[in-house]
C-alpha cells in the first residue's frame, strides 16, 4: 500500500520548515554556551578543593568543567547570588532540552499536512525559545511567563495539528 497524503496547503514551504527545525536545534545547542559561561564561578571553589582532589584521584582537577549541577559539593560553596545565576542559566538550557524532541515530532508531523501553519507555529517557537531564555537569565523564574505562556499554546496547537495529520493517515488504511 501506497500512502498518498497531500498536504492541504503550501506544500513549497515544507523545506523551510524543516530550515527552521534545524534553526531550533541550533538554537538549544547555542544556549548551552550561556549556561556553560556560567560555570567560570567554580574557578575559585575549585581551589579549596585540590588538595582533596589531588589526594583522591592522584590528579589536579580538570581547569575547566562541570563539577557541580548546582545542587551539590561546590554549589554549597556560592554565594545565594552566584548559585541563583548559575541555576537560572541551568534550567533555561535544561527545559529546552526537555522539550526539544518534543517539539521536533510535533513540528514535523503538523508540517506534513499544514506546512503554512506549522512554519508560522516553528518560527514563533524560535522566537519565544530566545525570549525565554533572556527572560529567564536576566529577570529570573517570573519573568519566564513573558515567553512560556505563548509557547505553551503554540505546543498544544501543534499537537492538535499533528493528531489531524495522523488521522489524515489512517484514514489512508482499509477499515476492516
Amino acid at each position: 500500500m501506497v500512502l498518498n497524503i497531500i498536504p492541504d496547503n503550501h506544500a513549497d514551504l515544507f523545506p523551510y520548515v524543516l530550515i527552521v527545525m534545524t534553526a531550533i536545534c541550533l538554537e538549544c545547542f547555542l544556549t548551552s554556551f550561556i549556561q556553560g559561561s556560567k560555570r567560570k564561578v567554580f574557578t575559585k571553589i575549585m581551589e579549596k578543593f585540590k588538595d582533596q582532589h589531588l589526594q583522591d584521584f592522584n590528579k589536579k582537577p580538570a581547569a575547566i568543567g562541570h563539577p557541580d549541577c548546582g545542587y551539590g559539593r561546590y554549589s554549597d560553596e556560592l554565594t545565594y547570588k552566584e548559585w541563583f545565576d548559575y541555576n537560572n542559566a541551568q534550567r533555561v538550557h535544561l527545559n529546552f532540552v526537555e522539550q526539544l524532541p518534543i517539539m521536533m515530532v510535533l513540528i514535523y508531523l503538523a508540517a506534513l499536512k499544514q506546512p503554512l501553519a506549522a512554519l508560522i507555529l516553528s518560527c514563533t517557537y524560535f522566537a519565544c525559545r530566545l525570549a525565554y531564555a533572556i527572560s529567564y537569565i536576566g529577570g529570573g523564574p517570573n519573568l519566564r511567563i513573558v515567553a512560556t505562556a505563548p509557547s505553551f499554546g503554540i505546543k498544544w496547537t501543534l499537537y492538535g495539528l499533528s493528531f489531524y495529520t495522523v488521522s489524515c493517515y489512517l484514514d489512508q488504511y482499509p477499515k476492516n
